[in-house]
């Protein structure tokens, strides 16, 4: 971190399964861009969060997270301008949780929508529902609050945890904050980009609709034209009729991926309602999305991202982070009564 005072920006990704488009122009892309600006960034791989939806799903979350890593760096995020590393090699982050739990209102842990709704898929799945799902906002808390983040890049989904996240922090420098005084973290509110599903079911997700509504930054070429070109449309255009959802998804995908004069041509066709064309457009589209992860692939593939650079890159990582985490913690530890505790992180 550097001896000037920049915004702290925070943000990290779950390492569920491999990443996809969604991931990139939902997260990944926005990292290299706040990376470029005056901020010391934090880009982290969530494992511990892992075990909150996908425990029963036996992920190898070590090798997981090397991956995550690798599409970072492929994907442009600079290890010399950002500081990566993974959640579980910061142990003080737990300990974070543990104290911060101390101050965190119950019922607003019971009243988070997303909890709601992963509860309702989970118990539809027959799977466990942990307090660690519950929990998930606090570990979230900590993930921000262990370094006084000033910024948190946040979509819609994660807005409640992060109001959840800052009542944290206001509960404990209400409570505390004898020693240490708890950054309350600002959102930055990420345009909402939804990047659509090849089948027309929700957001592009593995879980939602299979492998073949999903689109891989590791795919083959051939594989990516042969999804692309199974991607549900409608029959055609009607003239005076509005676009029909499983259109609006793929011309989603072209304008995301395809060159503005390309999806312009093929805005204007649907408009005048031409016939016989979503076979070429579907090509097109397949050409963009090659066009654009052939370069990451090639990145991901070098000796720059392969998975013994990632390993030096997060153990070097893990030391410049915990510094911050013992720091502040030995602060919170004296403030909440833990003098004995605290001296254990001189």
């Amino acid at each position: 971190m550097s001896e000037k005072k920049k915004p702290v920006v925070l943000s990290g990704i779950r390492p569920t399964g491999d990443l996809h488009l969604g991931n990139y122009f939902g997260a990944i892309r926005y990292f290299v861009e706040l990376q470029a600006q005056d901020n010391d960034c934090l880009f982290f791989v969530a494992d511990l969060h892992t075990l909150t939806t996908a425990m029963e799903d036996h992920i190898d979350v070590d090798a997981a997270s090397i991956e995550v890593v690798r599409w970072y760096l492929a994907c442009g995020v600079d290890p010399d301008k950002a500081i990566i590393y993974r959640q579980s090699d910061i142990l003080e982050i737990p300990m974070f949780a543990l104290l911060l739990g101390m101050v965190t209102p119950e019922g607003e842990l019971h009243r988070s929508t997303t909890y709601k709704e992963k509860v309702k898929d989970l118990e539809g799945k027959r799977k466990l529902v942990s307090f660690g799902l519950l929990a998930y906002p606090v570990l979230m808390a900590a993930d921000i609050l262990f370094c006084n983040a000033d910024i948190v890049p946040v979509g819609e989904d994660q807005k409640q945890h992060l109001e959840i996240a800052r009542q944290i922090a206001r509960n404990y420098n209400r409570y505390f904050s004898d020693t240490h005084t708890i950054v309350e973290p600002k959102s930055h509110m990420l345009e909402p980009i939804r990047v659509p599903g090849l089948k027309g079911e929700g957001k592009m997700s593995k879980s939602v609709g299979g492998p073949d509504n999903v689109i891989y930054l590791n795919d083959s070429e051939k594989e990516i034209r042969r999804k692309i070109m199974s991607a549900q449309t409608d029959l055609g255009p009607e003239q005076g009729q509005p676009m029909a959802d499983i259109m609006k998804n793929v011309y989603t995908l072209l304008e995301l991926c395809a060159p503005k004069e390309v999806y312009d041509d093929y805005l204007r066709k649907y408009e005048n309602a031409e016939q016989k064309f979503y076979g070429s457009l579907k090509k097109d589209l397949a050409a963009s999305i090659i066009e654009l992860v052939k370069p990451i692939q090639a990145r991901y593939n070098s000796p720059e991202c392969s998975p013994e650079r990632v390993e030096k890159l997060l153990a070097e990582n893990a030391e410049k982070v915990r510094v911050i985490a013992k720091n502040n913690l030995k602060k919170i530890l004296v403030d909440m009564r833990f003098k004995n505790l605290a001296e254990s992180y001189d």
